[in-house]
């Protein structure tokens, strides 16, 4: 048994070994073949790819992305690609490019193996991805044997790239004579153009390469296309220096003048890139020297600042203006004396140049020159005549343009000049001194001072020297100024002095050199702040301690609106200051002059931390303002929501009434913060309060549109409710308790629409006839919200109809405003009364008119409305539908006895109002209705129109 087990093991391995042996033995022959192939040993690669199996070209193609045979293609081995494709070799596979083996053997101008793929059938005119053919290729390498092979199996000459490029466009751009020469024998097409609307000419006038330029021109039928920019080939080659190009371009007729989008010619552009020799040659070839561009420069403008000296002479030679300015009004002389050119700057001055011409901001040649720094060309200026003392639209000088820029030399220079004001203003006030103050020049300052400029001007913000040097910290120009004895405690406009200017900007210790030479830390600013409170509001601890240590020891002193310093500090959030202040006493229920704390404040700056700081030291969150509010309605009317919580907590009165009688959660609803209300909810506030116009936090959002605010008040508002009534049903007495505000609860369920409760509480005798606090009686609540159940309910119940609110409207009116039709006969058959008038003196007949509700109509001249009832003004109902134009009441009017004769208090008749309002087609429509209505019959009867109303009415009923 075990001889057998140990035979069979054997065997096993020696099948495996054999396995393994064969499937090495093709590895390797298969390796040996590919590297035969891609080497060109095909005779080898012959014997080799007998060994290999039928899909070894497709597995080696997946794997490389490359065919064997684009690889031998590729490195020119003509016997070896015809070994491949014997073999089996993709022919027309492609690579990720979308290259197949005879683009790649174009690319790599093997000739022999183009003939070779062409012979064994791969398209000529095949593209890859970017549509381009084999062709486009040879002509981009530069080879012509490889064009004349392709055109030979019929390639298109003119065939195009994706961006429409031909053959010819791509030799021409990489300056390939020889394909050029034979691309145009062969019939190439020289005027055809690419996207970008260029041409072959275009792309050869990249290149110096005037004979090419001759090939093309002989074959163009223009030489003056433009591509998208507008540039033409003789454009491209003065721009780029071309100086043969130039003149054989120009020698065939080529347009000198012609501009391209931004309006520059060949002169321009050549002038601009400095090609003094093009700009030489056009101009003796007639160009325009004084054609603008876009933005009106000229060939003389760009030439200051890029060309030679020559150019400029030539170009004045040649007739161009020199005083021809661009449309910012700057003149060649301008843009000399900018970049500093003397020669230039003199050259323009001696041909003529206006020495005092203005840009349109003012400036002349002499002001850019200074603004610059170019003392040389400023100078120069001075000595032709240029004036010294002209300003810009700003009402700058020169020295006040150099003093700026700190070109300290020349504003030595300047100063020195006989006649010139140093203390000169510029439009806002200030000096050349201010100005140098002003941007940190330190050493023209001092310049300026010791060539005694005068250092108390103030600009018109009543700004001096000392102030502005303090204010930006230039402690050795503060001291430079202090010498000279300035009023230290000067003010500005704002009432500020240089120490209350170094609080702004934290400048420590340009303040402390201040309090040392005795500055008044004392002086309030036209706010009535000090600089203790300057300092207090930009938290500058440092400040406030050596203003406290200076002697600032009122802490209690009062800006004009109240506010003291450690206000201030709360406000900005400084909570190192306000430690400070409090430890050094200052008081925290300080008030302003409206009585706010600054605890109030911080509430309104929704500064949470700030008021935990303050909570926490002792401030009272009760506390009232002259208008009796708290820090806790500050809050909400901001919508802070994290502070109510936080006031709640620490003792504050969440049903505290200010002097409106509203509470935080009305004020909230009143400023429509949602998450406010939310917030104070959660601290269980007495949602029945009304303010002093009586209506409480639900009134506020139903008045305001707050949909789902008033449904979270409403759902917290019936808990409220269903606590007062389990309290009733535990009470001994017979009577409905109201609160101090009277609202009942039955008042309160009604609103909220809950039927069984109202049922509940009149099964506990309830007084239907109850009022809230607008003499609103459950049934008018009812008919306000369209309860329609609720309102059948309580006429069930025996309400009384003919009560009136306190705006004098009784159910039946608040139904017929709201167009609850089906109740109006219930009310009738109950008494209720059909011509009370409104407060505005209207009928309910006139207000169903107004409303455009032709159903109340109907309903109320069936329960016998005087349908010729009048209002304050002697107005009928008729009358009134004429006025709107209402045609269909006015029909039903008509039909039902309205008199059409009868006169208001200004003697007109229906008719007469109609004649006023309605047109000619509608005057007549009206008095159609009124010849037809002569005879008529009216509506239904009142008892068979009352049932139906009925019947309708107990459709919408739940009782």
């Amino acid at each position: 048994m075990t001889t057998l087990v140990k035979d069979a093991v054997t065997g096993a391995a020696l099948s495996a070994a054999s396995s393994i042996a064969k499937s090495a033995v093709s590895c390797i022959v298969s390796k040996a073949a590919n590297s035969s192939a891609i080497n060109g040993l095909y005779g080898l690669a012959f014997i080799l790819f007998l060994g290999c199996k039928d899909n070894h070209f497709k597995k080696y193609f997946e794997k490389h992305g490359e065919t064997l045979l684009m690889q031998a293609a590729r490195n020119g081995h003509p016997k070896t690609v015809k070994v491949l494709i014997e073999k089996g070799d993709l022919l027309k596979a492609v690579n990720e490019r979308g290259e197949n083996a005879l683009f790649l053997a174009v690319s790599e101008n093997q000739t022999e193996v183009v003939e070779t793929l062409l012979d064994l059938g791969l398209d000529v005119n095949e593209k890859n991805k970017i549509q381009e053919s084999s062709l486009l290729k040879a002509a981009s390498i530069g080879s012509v044997d490889i064009l004349r092979i392709l055109l030979a199996r019929s390639a298109k000459i003119d065939d195009v790239d994706e961006n429409s490029n031909t053959g010819l466009m791509l030799a021409c751009a990489q300056c390939h004579k020889d394909p050029v020469e034979f691309l145009l024998t062969n019939g190439a097409d020289s005027n055809l153009k690419n996207i970008n609307n260029e041409t072959a000419l275009m792309f050869a006038s990249f290149h110096d390469c005037p004979e090419i330029l001759s090939m093309l021109i002989s074959k163009c039928r223009t030489l003056d296309d433009q591509n998208i920019d507008g540039n033409t080939a003789l454009i491209i080659s003065a721009s780029l220096g071309h100086l043969d190009n130039v003149r054989e371009l120009c020698s065939s007729k080529a347009n000198i003048d012609i501009c391209n989008t931004l309006g520059l010619n060949a002169t321009m552009c050549s002038a601009q890139r400095g090609h003094h020799e093009i700009v030489d040659y056009l101009l003796r070839s007639n160009a325009k020297p004084n054609q603008q561009d876009l933005n009106g420069q000229t060939a003389l403008s760009l030439a200051v600042p890029s060309s030679f000296l020559s150019t400029v002479e030539n170009l004045i030679r040649y007739g161009a203006n020199i005083n021809s300015a661009d449309k910012e009004g700057v003149t060649p002389l301008m843009i000399a004396s900018t970049i500093g050119s003397n020669d230039k700057t003199r050259l323009l001055i001696t041909k003529g140049a206006f020495l005092d011409a203005k840009d349109i901001h003012g400036k002349t040649a002499l002001l850019m020159a200074a603004e610059n720094g170019k003392k040389t060309i400023v100078e120069s200026l001075c000595k032709c005549g240029a004036n010294l003392n002209e300003v810009d639209e700003q009402g700058y000088n020169s020295l006040m343009l150099a003093a700026r820029n700190g070109h300290r030399e020349l504003v030595e220079y300047l100063v020195s000049k006989k006649g010139f004001n140093i203390d000169s203003r510029c439009n806002d006030g200030k000096t050349a001194l201010l100005i140098s103050i002003l941007h940190g020049q330190l050493d023209v300052a001092v310049l300026l001072s010791h060539f005694n400029a005068d250092i108390t001007v103030q600009n018109k913000e009543g700004i001096n020297g000392l102030m502005l040097a303090a204010s930006r910290g230039h402690i050795n120009l503060v001291k430079f100024l202090l010498n000279k004895k300035p009023n230290i405690d000067a003010i500005n406009n704002e009432g500020q002095t240089a120490l209350m200017l170094t609080q702004f900007q934290k400048q420590k210790d340009v303040m402390i050199l201040l309090i040392k030479n005795s500055a008044n830390i004392n002086i309030k600013d036209k706010w009535g702040d000090t600089a203790l409170h300057i300092a207090s509001s930009q938290g500058f601890s440092l400040g406030v301690h050596h203003l406290l240590k200076a002697g600032a020891t009122n802490l209690e002193v009062c800006n004009n609106n109240g506010e003291t310093p450690l206000m201030k500090a709360a406000i900005s959030s400084n909570l190192d200051t306000v430690d400070m202040l409090l430890k050094q006493g200052a008081k925290l229920e300080a008030t302003d002059t409206n009585g706010w704390s600054a605890l109030m404040k911080v509430a309104q700056k929704d500064d949470f931390q700030m008021a935990i700081y303050l909570i926490e030291k002792g401030a009272s969150v009760n506390a009232r303002s002259q208008t009796g509010e708290t820090a806790l309605h500050i809050a909400a009317k901001h919508g802070c929501s994290r502070f109510i919580h936080l006031l709640v907590e620490s003792g504050a009165d969440i049903n505290a009434r200010d002097d409106l009688g509203e509470t935080g959660l009305i004020k909230a609803v009143i400023h429509e913060h949602y998450d406010t209300a939310i917030a104070l909810l959660h601290n269980e506030p007495n949602i029945l309060l009304t303010d002093n116009k009586l209506e409480t936090a639900i009134m506020k959002a139903r008045k305001s549109g707050q949909k789902a605010l008033e449904e979270d008040l409403l759902k917290y508002s019936r808990k409220f409710s269903e606590a007062e009534t389990n309290d009733f049903q535990n009470s001994d007495t017979q009577a409905i308790p109201a609160d101090d505000l009277q609202m009942s609860c039955l008042i309160q369920e009604t609103i909220n629409g809950k039927l069984k409760k109202v049922k509940y509480l009149m099964s506990q005798k309830a007084d239907v006839d109850s009022k809230d606090i607008y003499g609103n009686t459950p049934l008018m609540l009812a008919l306000e919200y369209k309860y329609i159940d609720l309102a059948i309910y309580f006429l069930k119940c025996k309400a009384n109809v003919k009560l009136k609110n306190v705006n004098g409207e009784t159910a039946l009116m608040i139904a017929c405003k709201n167009g609850i039709v089906c109740v109006i006969s219930f009310l009738v058959a109950d008494g209720a009364e059909l011509n009370d008038q409104f407060k505005e003196g209207d009928t309910c007949l006139m207000r169903a008119i107004s409303l455009g509700n032709k159903d109340m109509v109907v309903a109320l001249i069936t329960n016998g409305v005087d349908i010729n009832g009048r209002d304050m003004k002697e107005r009928t109902a008729l009358m009134m539908a004429c006025s709107i134009q209402a045609f269909k009441m006015i029909e039903v009017l008509i039909q039902n006895g309205a008199d059409v004769d009868c006169l208001n208090k200004d003697g007109e008749t229906a008719l007469d109002i109609g004649g006023r309002t309605f047109n000619t087609d509608s005057f007549r429509e009206v008095q159609r209705i009124i010849n037809e209505c002569k005879t008529y019959s009216r509506v239904e009867t009142v008892p068979r129109k009352r049932c139906q109303l009925l019947r309708e009415s107990k459709k919408c009923t739940i009782l």
